[in-house]
């Protein structure tokens, strides 16, 4: 039968053989005898598709005739999937790391089926307006600030969504601490043991400590009521080191510590 009397073509599954109705054309150069069909958006996964053909009001199956349809009668609407990120300092393999926790830069995603893609980094959107670039293979988009290793990428579109954890935010660098007597740039003497907790402040300075909820190990003390610099959280914090013994203090310097030795065996031969 001829396909100039081809009505309607759709696209469908055993439940429903009508469900996607699909645009179609005769094929160029096929003397009739070839339909051109266009695959209708589907927001759905779903496998085992097949043409129902309406031929002269008549539904049928596609017949030997039109063997050549460009389309196959499975078709699998297939969800995202990620094949490697990069973007930050250091590339491993498909893996991205070093990325600053302040964000701020272009990150890529390559995989396929991207198109339409929302992007979402530890839980949390990425607004629209930070995706910069989006194809069926590349998706591109502003980096928001977060911190951690094995960060948890997810592309979502309308025929699902996938996740990744390619993606890895610097570890902390400290470069300069504050506080007590310092003795070089990253060393302190004589920090109290005890006292007005304003006297046991400290402050680092350094690179890629997150917007807040930084934790601070001094030795194995934790300093307490960390607080993130307004003005450059990534870089800046303060911290109040623990009250400890009279032996034992959370910053240790073995020079101090001989010269307080020397002095109680003075105070002994006294």
């Amino acid at each position: 039968m001829p396909t100039t009397e081809v009505t309607q073509v759709y696209l469908g599954n055993t439940q429903d053989r009508y469900k996607y109705p699909c645009a179609f054309s005769l094929a160029p150069g096929s003397s009739q005898t070839e339909l051109q069909v266009t695959l209708p958006v589907v927001n759905s996964v779903e496998s085992n598709l097949f043409f129902t053909v309406v031929v002269g009001g008549q539904v049928t199956t596609l017949p030997t005739s039109y063997d050549k349809v460009a389309f196959t009668s499975d078709v699998v609407v297939s969800p995202p999937s990620i094949l490697n990120i990069s973007g930050c300092d250091v590339q491993m393999g498909s893996m991205t790391a070093s990325c600053p926790t302040a964000g701020g830069i272009p990150i890529t995603v390559f995989g396929g089926n991207l198109s339409g893609a929302s992007v979402s980094l530890n839980g949390i959107s990425v607004s629209a307006g930070d995706v910069l670039l989006n194809t069926e293979n590349e998706v591109q988009f502003t980096l928001p600030p977060s911190a951690g290793f094995n960060s948890v990428v997810e592309i979502s579109t309308a025929e699902g969504s996938t996740t990744s954890s390619l993606l890895s935010y610097a570890a902390a660098l400290i470069i300069a601490v504050e506080g007590c007597e310092p003795e070089s740039t990253l060393s302190l003497t004589r920090c109290p043991r005890q006292g007005p907790s304003a006297s046991r402040l400290i402050r680092l300075l350094g690179s890629n400590f997150g917007a807040s909820g930084a934790r601070v190990l001094v030795g194995a003390q934790t300093c307490a009521e960390v607080a993130h610099d307004a003005g450059n959280p990534h870089g800046n914090l303060t911290c109040t080191l623990a009250e400890v013994g009279d032996k034992i203090g959370p910053v240790r310097n073995k020079k101090h510590e001989e010269e307080e030795a020397e002095q109680e065996r003075e105070g002994e031969r006294l």
